[in-house]
Parts: C-alpha cells; sequence; structure tokens
C-alpha cells in the first residue's frame, strides 16, 4: 500500500513541475551495468554537472560546487532479499536510515551519513540489481529534493 501525505503531494507536485518547467536542464547518464548480461542501467543528471571518473560499469557526476555526488551502476543480482541489501547499505555506508520503502523489485533507502543526506534507489532487473546513489549537504535539501525526484524517477534498467 502507497501512503501520500498532502503535504507531500503538493511539494512533490511542485517539484515535478518546476523541473518539467526546464529549471534544471539535463542530460541522461548512461553507463553499461557489469559484464554479466544484466542490461544498461540509465538515470538522469542534471547538463550542469560534471562527469567524473568512477569504478568500472559506473557513472558518476559532481555536482558544479562540488558539493553534491551521484552515482549510477549495476551489478548481477545475487539473490538477497531486498530488505537484506538495504541492511547491508545502511551498515556498511554507516547510513542512519530515515525511510527505506520496499516494493516486489525495489527499494529506497535515504537518511544521514556524516551529517550529509544519502538516498539511494535500487531496482531488481534483467538478472541485476541496478543503482543511484546520491549524496549532498542537509542545508541543500530544499533545492535538491526536485533533482533527486527526476534522478530516482527515470533509473532505469535496458534488457
Amino acid at each position: 500500500m502507497i501512503r501520500i501525505f498532502p503535504a507531500r503531494t503538493l511539494l512533490t507536485f511542485v517539484g515535478l513541475w518546476a523541473v518539467s518547467c526546464g529549471s534544471t536542464p539535463g542530460t541522461a547518464a548512461t553507463v553499461r551495468a557489469g559484464n554479466g548480461g544484466i542490461g544498461k542501467t540509465t538515470a538522469w543528471a542534471p547538463g550542469e554537472w560534471h562527469k567524473e571518473s568512477g569504478r568500472s560499469g559506473e557513472a558518476r557526476f559532481r555536482s558544479p560546487d562540488g558539493s553534491a555526488f551521484m552515482a549510477v551502476w549495476g551489478i548481477a543480482d545475487d539473490g538477497r532479499s531486498l530488505r537484506g541489501y538495504i541492511r547491508k547499505i545502511a551498515r556498511d555506508g554507516g547510513v542512519t536510515v530515515t525511510y527505506a520503502p520496499t516494493r516486489r523489485n525495489w527499494f529506497v533507502l535515504s537518511g544521514y551519513r556524516n551529517g550529509r543526506i544519502f538516498y539511494s534507489k535500487v531496482i531488481r532487473a534483467c538478472g541485476g540489481i541496478h543503482h543511484l546513489a546520491v549524496e549532498y549537504r542537509a542545508a541543500d535539501k530544499r533545492r535538491m529534493d526536485p533533482i533527486v525526484t527526476r534522478m530516482s524517477r527515470s533509473l532505469s534498467a535496458d534488457c
């Protein structure tokens, strides 16, 4: 069951309206996700963000002022439960979790790490686990929310 709260609905609508009106131009960051036939992991990144070098099979971007980053990658699905995967990301990444909805083939993990906001969305598709991770200053939450929403909604796996 999805719960929608009126204030969140309004903020989401305003954020999506701002994005759709062109206030945050962007490009698609596409990366070949691993070698195991798991397709491509794709997500939108703001056009003014700078591409950085990342690990093999990873696309990484940094905001113009250097305060925020995003990474997109895919790995082979090892069959673990998504709830177990959330616990692993939170534990290994030192994330204090504030929000973690889980569905059959995806989850979102949001919280704080070292005083910064950490957001991750993971989808299970095409024999892979496809990731989007974003981290930014807590003070930038209002500005980053519509950007992170667009990134999150754009995450896909192309089999």
